[in-house]
């Protein structure tokens, strides 16, 4: 949280003891409640519970660019904005994929990413979100269609605009309600991890309306099936390139010490095979728990080592 909002550590922490109750300044506050994305009568309330004026008083006082921007989130009209927080704080190796996709949306408003598992492709929509949230002035919608059923998507999706989906009785009558919806907005519309093309594409709206959407998928079959309808493109992701992967690698766990660790990180993305979703967990774990990266190469080879007798074990004699 600290690393987030740009604020000590030590002041969160004696805010939430109570040792100060009424930070002089509301700057840091704010930032605080931005990065755990407080609504606007949430900020309000704590704002003024630490003795600052509300945050349309605190606009009129205080004229400066980086004061109103960091107002700006409780200033704007309220805009549906569903996409999860950023998983990583900068995405790195995956510059061209977003340019890419950035300007396909504009241009062709569906886009498919598919790939393996772990290669990177939540991360990226996130991130796409996140960047596009200003061309969008209806809206970011997000689906997880593997952890959520299309009803449940459709239903969340209907309670941001107030539609009492138990009213009607089939997907279909529902999916038709919400492309109505919908064609009448600019919106961005996300459906992460997609399994069933034909149930993707009865949620989402016609081609010839202001709506964007963009779909991830782990299937090739679905991915050829979405992007098959004119207009429409895609890309598969790859695994990272060994540069990148040791960039990532280097930064997060001993950025003082690239060269002594070059071989030791070279080891490590050969054994989670440039995967960057793999790659960020093994970059977290070691700044949390202090392994170096030798460390975590020797841990990766022993479970890989295990894993084989395992399947050494399981073949028939």
């Amino acid at each position: 949280m600290a690393e987030r909002a740009d604020v000590s550590a030590k002041t969160i922490t004696s805010w939430l003891r109570g040792n100060v109750k009424s930070p002089r300044d509301w700057r840091p506050l704010g930032r605080v409640l931005l990065a755990i994305r407080a609504s606007a009568s949430e900020a309000n309330e704590v704002l003024e519970g630490a003795g600052h004026p509300p945050v349309h008083q605190l606009a009129e006082r205080n004229d400066t660019a980086a004061d109103l921007d960091l107002l700006a989130e409780w200033l704007r009209p309220a805009v549906p904005f569903m996409p999860p927080d950023r998983l990583i704080a900068v995405p790195i190796g995956r510059e061209a994929e977003l340019t890419r996709a950035k300007t396909a949306l504009q241009l062709h408003k569906r886009y498919v990413l598919s790939g393996m598992g772990g290669i990177g492709k939540t991360t990226l929509a996130i991130e796409l979100a996140h960047q596009l949230r200003q061309a969008y002035p209806d809206g970011v919608f997000w689906g997880d269609l593997r952890t959520a059923t299309a009803d449940a998507v459709l239903e969340s999706w209907g309670q941001v605009h107030g539609i009492a989906m138990e009213r009607l009785t089939d997907f279909q009558s529902r999916a038709a309600r919400m492309r109505a919806v919908f064609s009448r907005k600019k919106v961005l519309i996300i459906l992460d991890d997609v399994l069933d093309s034909q149930i993707a594409l009865q949620i989402i709206p016609a081609q010839h309306t202001e709506c964007a959407v963009l779909m991830t998928t782990r299937s090739e079959v679905v991915a050829q099936a979405v992007a098959r309808r004119q207009g429409d493109v895609g890309q598969q992701l790859e695994p990272f390139k060994r540069p990148y992967s040791l960039s990532l690698l280097l930064e997060r766990v001993a950025p003082e010490k690239r060269a002594e660790v070059q071989d030791a990180a070279d080891a490590v993305a050969d054994l989670l095979g440039d995967l960057p979703l793999a790659l960020n967990i093994c970059a977290a774990l070691c700044a949390d728990t202090g392994l170096t990266l030798a460390d975590m190469a020797a841990l990766l080879t022993e479970m890989q080592t295990r894993l084989d007798y395992l399947r050494l074990d399981e073949q028939p004699l």
